[in-house]
């Protein structure tokens, strides 16, 4: 199977996860699927208020990864949502938003308050 087919077939899955949620809820605007635990893996799902979703496959060793979305969340904020070249349902084609996710999410995370990344003036683009 092709990316494309991943993409539709992950798409399809949060949407019919969220209408579940509402259709079973009381409060349906209170009720947000976070987090899917299967025999195998998880999925952990964040949605901004827009309606943009990132999630991740983990294994189910892997503790809640609200944290890392939303900081992924801020990243694309940062890098892509403020670029005025991109658009909405295009790829992203930011080298600096993926070596900025591969970094967190491959452990590569500095310790700012260390004096060994201390920054002296905020990062230009």
């Amino acid at each position: 199977s092709s990316p494309e087919e991943h993409k539709r077939f992950m798409f399809g899955l949060l949407r019919t996860l969220r209408n579940f949620a509402h259709f079973v809820s009381h409060e349906p605007k209170d009720n947000i699927v976070r987090v899917v635990t299967t025999t195998s893996f998880r999925l952990h799902v964040y949605m901004t208020a827009t309606g943009l979703r990132f999630a991740i496959l983990s294994s189910l060793e892997t503790p809640r990864l609200d944290q890392t979305l939303s900081y992924l969340y801020q990243l694309y904020v940062e890098y892509v949502a403020k670029n005025p070249l991109y658009t909405v349902g295009n790829i992203i084609k930011c080298d600096q938003y993926h070596k900025q996710v591969k970094r967190h999410l491959t452990g590569e995370v500095y310790n700012f308050n260390s004096t060994k990344y201390a920054v002296s003036k905020p990062m230009q683009m």
